[in-house]
Order: structure tokens, then C-alpha cells, then sequence
């Protein structure tokens, strides 16, 4: 790298800490040696001189020292970025200084514009955080390291990290089965306007019967001519979109293997380059629809089909802004019927984002930013419309303040409400104390009482404190001198709960969220919710538990999606954790239930003494 010597640095502004970035400042930062406190001082020096860089992100581990010591002098190829392949790709710059001045460095940094065009989109510090031990080279920061070793590790198809490899082409499919059933494959092409759905440009038609063209602005003026007859298939497909060249056999497949459907989804990869040589990656949607994944997160993809016997019994919108909103509106009406659904584990088509918008199960921060305000509020409009089918009363659903097309479930608080916690635990009073303190500072407005179920605690700390706690009008201590049995115990305590709902709750848990109550109780907004557990994360701000998802075929079938994650911008790229989502299991350790759920199964299985309950 070149720029000044390492022994030059950054001299603060006036009246600020006179501290200066000299070579003994940058080493300890670059080594993980500095504190917290320094690096934010740095960092506000350095952002005087890179206002269009988001502070955050002015670090040596992230962009070149180089860059950071004298931004006015620096250009990207002092740090080795190719010069040719950089305005190739950002064809609106005629020099590449302007990478700096104009801007687009920073959305680079971001992830929302792809450094080179045979590079995804990818955040640098997801990037820094993500990359597996063999790719790693700590000398040069994430810019330099993408640019270069990253660069051709990626287009040599190798392991680089979490964030680009599932951008490399997904391992083809199995051939399609034989069994294909005799329905008629109809395939309608939606475009943009009613003019290009006339032109009748060319598409894929190996394989099915018809193909029929038309446009978001009347997306079923198709229907004049219906299909021939109720047992046809009939699939929606972008005019961006391309298609697998055995997606009809694949899908009449599937559609054989589940008669009982009505709708069948399948899985889908995302086109990240313009280049047609560049193959689509970042696979989505691998599960069947559910009503709260379409309600939240508007969870459907693939090749989207229906069987035209009950797609002509649906309400049929006259137009919509997006094919996602049509086939988000045909989904929730086929789940509020009851109808049986199915999913295709086969990647059926390739998607153009930004042309044809939907909402990634994994997502780069280019792709979040493919809604519009009006196509965000025609899909909560949809959502909301339908919601009344799924929600009990006093339930809603609002617009996630930080995720376009998504929503959050919400319940009007209820005076009749009362928590009952449930708290085990055998001294180490230090503990409790701490959990109680954190309950009754982030429990909010919603009514609670506690249960210290003591299981033969023996120092006098803990006697003392509990002595004191039972003289509460909110508390009852139930001593239990039993070996420990965390199901027994928890079913002893409900003994004393007066709660309309159970929130049962390890001791060495600790709240940090405000009215934490309301949030554990706004999921049952879902008439299907029978639990609701939290994000909890260990001292190191990594998350220690966020579901737990049962595989098949798995050797270890637990899956806990996201444990150990510890990046912001890492788990910015994972919608499932970013929204209110269902799954198998969830830890006991803050466990929200109503307690006639809890009494109807008769409790806890007290033969599962700590876990599998």
C-alpha cells in the first residue's frame, strides 16, 4: 500500500481530545488491542475527513489504512483494486478518485453496489466477519482482501465465506421424476404493462401446453380463454424471470406426488449481475408457505402454481404493482380456506430482484432495497385485508420499522392479563436477584406476579433474600427439596400461578428490552401460537438461542438457526431472524405459554426431566 508513513497521523480537530492516530494508535487498532472508547474517538476524527463514509465502518480492518491517513491523496489502485474492472462497472464515474467523492464507495462498504460485476453485493464488515480460516489474510483490510484474494477465490468457485458462497451456482437437482401425471401445464407470463404483455416476446415453452401473456395492470385477462380443463396446473412466472428448461416436468412432478395441493411452491435463485454469463446463486425458499410466514414476511416464491379448480374460486384482483403482492393475495386466500399446499425442494426459476421484488429468506442489503414505498404499502394492504382470518381479536398487524414488505404482529394490551413467572433455581442468590431486578425494570405495563420456586437452596444469602420477597403482594416463594427436575419443578409452580399466561424463566436470565411482557404476549395476536420464546444471547452479545428447527434426515436433527452469531451485518442478511417466525422448539429458559394450553396437555412429562419436553 502506499500513502503517507506509518508514523503519520491524523491530527484532531480544535478542542477535541488531542490524542493523534500515529503508528502506534493504528497498530493497536488493527491488532484488537484498543478500546471501545478509542475507537469511537478515532472514528469521529477520521469521519471529518470521510463524511460520506458511515462512521461504523472507517476501520483499518475494514478499509485501507492508506485510505483512512489521507483520503485526499488516495486512489483506489494504491490499494490494488483494477481500475478498468472498477469503471467497467461503475460506468456513471469517469475516474476512479470519484469512488471516494461521489459516494459509491460507501454504498459499497454498505453491500447495496457490488464492488467489481463478477462480485456480489456484500457489507465488508459481513464479509471481514464471514470469512473461513483457508481465505483469511490479516495483514490487508476487507476492501483490499475482496478485491483481490476474494476476487479470485470467488470466481474460481473456492470457500471464501458465509456471505459470497451461496452466491456460487447451487449443485443441480436430481433428473425430474417419471411420474408426471396427464394435467394441462398452462404457464402465464406476467409484464409490467398491458403494452409489453401484447408484444408476446419469446419464452421458454419446452414442455408446456400453453403459455399465456399478461400484465401486472390486468394480470388475469388470460382467463377469457380458460384452460381446458379443472384438473390444469396453471403457473406465474416475471417476463424477467427465467425459467429451469425441466421446471414444467419438475413441477407436474411434484404436483403428481401431492394431488392433495392446491398450491405448490418451489425453491428459487436470485440473478445478482446484469451479465446473462453470470450464473444466479443465494438459493431461496425452502419450505412449503405457512399463514404467519405470508403475514410477516411474505414467505412464497419459486414457480408459484395452482390448480385451476380453485384458482377460478378465488377473489381475483383486477390489477396489483407486483407479481409478489398477486401471488402474496392468492396464498392467504388458499390458507384461509384450509387448503392443503405443497413445495417443490427444486430450484424451478431464476429471479431478477430488482425487476420482479420479493423478500429473500437471504438477503444482501442491495436486495432490500428493491421495494418502493407503494409496493411496500400494497403488501401490507393485502396482508392487513386478509389478517382478520388468522388474528384473534385485538390482534394486528403494523409495518416493521426496519424491513420493507414485512410486518409485526401486535396485541392490544388487556387489563385482564396477568403473567405468572415462573423462576427454578437453587441458591446462587446473586443470580435471581439479578433476574428479578431485570424483570421488574423492563416488564412495562402488562400485569405479573412471581413464583421463586427455591429447590432446596441451603446459604443463608438466599434464605434471607427470600424472606424478604415473600413479604411481596406480586411474590410466592414455593420451596420444593427434591432432586432437580426442571419439568416437576416448573409443574409444582403452576400450582400457584393465578396468571392467564406462564412465562417460564431461567434464573440466570437477565431482560434488556423494554416492556419485554407485550412483545413475549403480541405473537398470540396468531390464533395458531401455543409458545412464544425470545433472542437470547450470551455475555458476549453473540446469540445463544433464537429457535429450534427439526430436520429430516440430519444426523443431529436440532437446528438452532443463528447460535454463536455476533455480527449486526451478518444477521441484517437473515430475515427469519429479523421477524416474528415460527418454529419447532424453543428453549424453556423464557418460555411464553397461556396457561390453558400448558393445563390441557397436563403439564410437563416429568420422566424428561430437563430437556425434550
Amino acid at each position: 500500500m502506499t500513502g503517507r508513513r506509518d508514523d503519520q497521523g491524523v491530527e484532531p480537530a480544535s478542542g477535541q481530545h488531542n490524542t493523534t492516530l500515529d503508528v502506534q494508535a493504528w497498530q493497536r487498532w488493527r491488532s484488537g488491542r484498543a478500546s471501545a472508547e478509542e475507537i469511537a474517538h478515532w472514528q469521529q476524527q477520521l469521519q471529518q475527513q470521510l463524511p460520506l463514509i458511515p462512521q461504523e465502518l472507517l476501520d483499518p480492518s475494514l478499509l485501507p489504512i492508506a485510505l483512512l491517513r489521507n483520503p485526499s491523496q488516495w486512489s483506489p489502485e494504491d490499494s490494488g483494486l483494477d481500475p478498468i474492472d472498477l469503471l467497467a462497472c461503475h460506468q456513471d464515474l469517469t475516474d476512479t478518485k470519484q469512488l471516494l467523492s461521489s459516494g459509491r464507495l460507501g454504498e459499497i462498504a454498505l453491500g447495496q453496489r457490488s464492488l467489481f460485476t463478477d462480485l456480489p453485493p456484500v457489507h465488508l464488515q459481513a464479509y471481514r466477519d464471514g470469512l473461513r480460516p483457508a481465505a483469511r489474510q490479516g495483514s490487508l483490510s476487507a476492501l483490499e482482501h475482496l478485491s483481490g484474494i476474494g476476487r479470485e477465490r470467488f470466481k474460481k468457485g473456492l470457500p471464501l465465506g458465509m456471505d459470497l458462497d451461496r452466491y456460487q451456482p447451487s449443485t443441480p437437482d436430481p433428473a425430474p421424476g417419471t411420474t408426471i401425471g396427464s394435467a394441462t401445464m398452462v404457464l402465464v407470463v406476467l409484464h409490467p404493462t398491458q403494452r409489453e404483455a401484447k408484444a408476446e416476446p419469446c419464452h421458454p415453452t419446452k414442455g408446456w401446453s400453453q403459455i399465456r401473456h399478461a400484465s401486472l395492470e390486468d394480470p388475469f385477462g388470460w382467463i377469457g380463454t380458460p384452460p381446458p380443463d379443472q384438473e390444469s396446473l396453471v403457473s406465474f412466472c416475471h417476463a424477467s424471470d427465467q425459467l429451469d428448461p425441466q421446471a414444467v416436468l419438475r413441477m407436474a412432478h411434484c404436483a403428481a406426488q401431492h394431488p392433495e395441493a392446491v398450491l405448490l411452491t418451489s425453491d428459487e435463485t436470485l440473478r445478482w449481475s446484469d451479465d446473462p454469463g453470470i450464473p444466479a446463486g443465494n438459493r431461496q425458499n425452502r419450505t412449503a408457505i405457512t399463514p404467519l410466514r405470508l403475514l410477516c414476511r411474505g414467505c412464497i416464491g419459486g414457480l408459484v402454481t395452482l390448480r385451476w379448480s380453485t384458482l377460478q374460486q378465488l377473489t381475483l384482483p383486477a390489477s396489483t404493482g407486483s407479481l409478489h403482492a398477486l401471488l402474496l393475495d392468492l396464498a392467504l386466500q388458499v390458507c384461509r380456506r384450509g387448503d392443503a399446499v405443497a413445495h417443490c425442494p427444486e430450484v424451478l426459476l431464476q429471479r431478477s430482484i430488482r425487476a420482479n421484488p420479493t423478500v429473500p429468506d437471504v438477503a444482501s442489503p442491495a436486495d432490500r432495497h428493491c421495494w418502493t414505498p407503494e409496493l411496500s404499502a400494497e403488501i401490507l394492504a393485502i396482508s392487513q385485508r386478509h389478517s382478520p382470518g388468522f388474528l384473534e381479536p385485538g390482534g394486528e398487524l403494523t409495518p416493521s420499522q426496519s424491513l420493507a414488505a414485512c410486518h409485526q404482529l401486535q396485541l392490544r394490551p388487556d387489563p385482564r392479563v396477568l403473567v405468572s413467572v415462573l423462576i427454578p433455581f437453587r441458591d446462587r442468590v446473586d443470580l435471581t436477584q439479578s433476574c428479578v431486578a431485570s424483570l421488574r425494570r423492563c416488564a412495562g405495563a402488562v400485569n405479573y406476579e412471581l413464583i421463586l420456586i427455591d429447590n432446596g437452596s441451603e446459604e443463608a444469602a438466599t434464605k434471607a433474600w427470600l424472606e424478604e420477597q415473600a413479604q411481596l403482594d406480586d411474590v410466592c416463594v414455593v420451596r420444593v427439596d427434591e432432586p432437580f427436575n426442571y419439568s416437576r419443578l416448573n409443574n409444582i409452580g403452576r400450582l400457584h400461578a393465578h396468571g392467564s399466561h406462564l412465562l417460564l424463566l431461567n434464573n440466570d436470565i437477565e431482560f434488556r428490552s423494554a416492556e419485554v411482557l407485550q412483545a413475549l404476549l403480541d405473537p398470540f395476536a396468531y390464533r395458531c401460537t401455543n409458545a412464544v420464546g425470545a433472542r437470547l444471547h450470551y455475555p458476549d452479545g453473540s446469540i445463544q438461542h433464537q429457535g429450534v428447527a427439526l430436520v429430516k434426515g440430519e444426523r443431529r436433527c436440532v437446528v438452532e438457526p443463528g447460535k454463536h452469531l455476533l455480527s449486526p451485518p451478518v444477521l441484517a442478511t437473515l430475515t427469519p431472524l429479523l421477524v416474528q417466525e415460527e418454529f419447532t422448539a424453543a428453549t424453556g429458559a423464557c418460555l411464553m405459554l397461556r396457561s390453558s394450553d400448558f393445563d390441557r396437555i397436563q403439564g410437563f412429562d416429568e420422566e424428561l426431566a430437563v430437556v425434550f419436553n
